[in-house]
């Protein structure tokens, strides 16, 4: 399909969805892009973004943090209504199950990001998931359900980091965390500031401030987490994002 042609298609469900579930959506992806860094993926090149979800909120989440899982989870409802319809073809969203109980995962998955990681560390990712395989191939079986996303990586931690962007010197740090004697080189990675004007958060994961790759992603995200806030300046989550979704 044309890019024109997507545009006027994306614009017909717009206007297909009700004032009620256009709130509840835009409040849906604003939770995606500020909170679980969700515009790293879809608008930079982070391979993979996640976030996890009570099916039903413990009570201490609820008074401690009044956090409602529901909620989130009867917006993502109306999303996979209108979802169908949409033709995304650079990118996976699905939902999956998490491994700790009565929760799942929302994962973001920038298709081209993911084969230019795979690609890059390719020796790597066939020592762990076998001799010969392909990233489309991955991304054809969790597109088609046929594999979990944490099922085509078999739950290894450093491919795991390396696909949330963490960079390869963090990944192998953090999955070799157990063995390493002094944790003191990986401290969280991420601007401190607590009021910070940026409208979307800096990522957060444990990282080796020493090592000059962990510098260079922070120059990057840094950089990327200004362009979000601007992209997001007014809000406008619902339209903007479904506009990069189906580009």
């Amino acid at each position: 399909m044309c890019a024109f042609c997507k545009t006027e298609c994306t614009s017909s469900i717009l206007n297909q969805i009700s004032q009620s579930e256009k709130e509840q959506l835009e409040a849906f992806f604003a939770e995606l892009v500020v909170d679980a860094h969700f515009g790293y993926s879809l608008f930079g090149d982070k391979p993979v973004s996640l976030t996890g979800h009570f099916l039903l909120t413990p009570w201490n989440n609820v008074l401690e943090l009044h956090k409602i899982d529901g909620d989130f989870w009867q917006k993502w409802k109306i999303w996979e209504k209108y979802q169908k319809q949409l033709e995304i073809t650079h990118y996976l969203l699905v939902k999956e199950p998490a491994s700790f109980k009565n929760s799942q995962f929302i994962i973001l998955i920038n298709k081209k990001a993911f084969i230019h990681a795979f690609t890059k560390h390719a020796a790597l990712f066939h020592a762990i998931l076998g001799a010969g395989l392909k990233p489309e191939k991955i991304l054809q079986e969790i597109a088609e359900g046929k594999k979990t996303f944490f099922e085509s990586i078999r739950h290894n931690p450093t491919l795991l980091g390396l696909l949330l962007g963490y960079g390869e010197h963090n990944a192998i740090c953090f999955s070799q965390k157990g063995k390493i004697l002094k944790m003191s080189c990986l401290r969280s990675f991420g601007d401190d500031s607590r009021f910070s004007l940026l409208r979307v958060g800096s990522l957060y994961f444990l990282a080796d401030f020493k090592h000059p790759e962990t510098q260079a992603l922070y120059q990057k995200y840094e950089k990327l987490r200004g362009r979000l806030s601007t992209i997001y300046a007014h809000g406008n989550f619902l339209p903007i994002t479904l506009s990069k979704l189906t580009e």
